[in-house]
């Protein structure tokens, strides 16, 4: 593909269009980064309905992102809070009201919206950079593998906790038990069906560890990660500190996985975080724009096929709008 001609690319870019270019290039439409969020609907009361064209209205029981040209109405008893990721700051909408979602904020068609106050930071810290980030990750690739070939890998740094113990790594086949090393002392893994493989750690000291994984048949190492990785478990008051965070986060969105998975995200536990990711989207499959952020937690954890399978659905559900 490298030595195709400006020539070409402009002829089929006027036959095609960009989408088509792309496919020829072996990209989706999701090689189109979106731009992040404008607003995140959340606290929703009553009738409220969402539409991406003014036309066509779906009823939202549930937070919700938005994006340019997106908009929320409610009815004579409806209402919620539009929080905005970049400022951190939200705004309520009142019963009887319409607004619309630009790139510079939030535009009021119809009724009211209440001037901007602060929010909890946690609800949004860090969501736009990281949804910007995580465009990059959904693009499929699937790399050639070599008959037979067992490869293992791990994430090269990750933040446990007594609350969030579970080290997790890819399953490299239902027959390979591993043998997980941290600091020198090695621990037997079982086999197991699922991916990824979870191990649940018993408390460690505060601060840094060095752990490898390897892959073994019988007594034989089949497959082991290409160098130690890193692993910092959280002090007792750092533990603390989040789940406070945490609470608070629940009672601003009652049952909002992704509210949950977001937070825990942004202070580092992308294993928790990835649990949240996908909790909340094996319950709203349909809720795709923000999917990128399990692609790239998967990414980090080095889960290579379920990142792959979860980038395939991403791209899936965008080419089919």
């Amino acid at each position: 593909m490298k030595n195709l001609s400006i020539r070409f690319l402009l002829s089929l870019g006027a036959s095609l269009g960009v989408l088509g270019v792309l496919a020829v290039l072996g990209y989706s439409a999701a090689a189109l980064a979106a731009d992040p969020p404008v607003a995140t609907l959340m606290q929703v009361q009553g009738q409220v309905e969402f539409s991406k064209d003014g036309t066509t209205w779906k009823p939202v029981a549930r937070n919700k992102f938005l994006f340019a040209g997106d908009m929320i109405r409610t009815g004579i008893d409806g209402s919620g809070k539009l929080i905005s990721p970049s400022s951190g700051q939200g705004q309520t909408l009142g019963a009887n009201s319409t607004v619309r979602a630009a790139q510079q904020g939030i535009e009021v068609v119809a009724g009211t919206l209440s001037k901007p106050e602060p929010v909890d930071g946690d609800l949004v810290a860090g969501l736009s950079n990281r949804f910007a980030d995580a465009q990059k990750y959904t693009t499929v690739r699937r790399a050639a593998k070599k008959a037979g070939e067992i490869s293992l890998s791990t994430a090269s740094k990750v933040v446990l906790s007594a609350t969030y113990p579970d080290l997790v790594w890819s399953n490299v086949g239902p027959q390979y038990g591993y043998k997980l090393t941290i600091d020198g002392k090695t621990m037997a893994v079982a086999a197991g069906k699922d991916d990824p493989i979870r191990y649940r750690l018993a408390d460690l000291a505060p601060g840094k560890h060095s752990f490898r994984v390897v892959a073994v048949e019988g007594d034989k190492i089949v497959s082991e990660s290409a160098k130690d990785s890193e692993l910092r478990w959280l002090s007792k008051e750092e533990d603390a500190a989040i789940n406070a965070g945490l609470a608070r986060i629940k009672a601003a969105a009652p049952g909002d996985d992704f509210a949950i998975a977001s937070y825990l995200d942004e202070k580092g536990l992308t294993v928790a975080a990835m649990d949240s990711y996908a909790k909340y989207f094996a319950a709203n499959p349909d809720d795709n724009d923000m999917r990128p952020l399990l692609i790239k937690a998967y990414h980090d954890l080095k889960l290579k096929e379920l990142k792959s399978a979860e980038a395939e659905t991403y791209n899936k559900l965008i080419n089919a709008k």
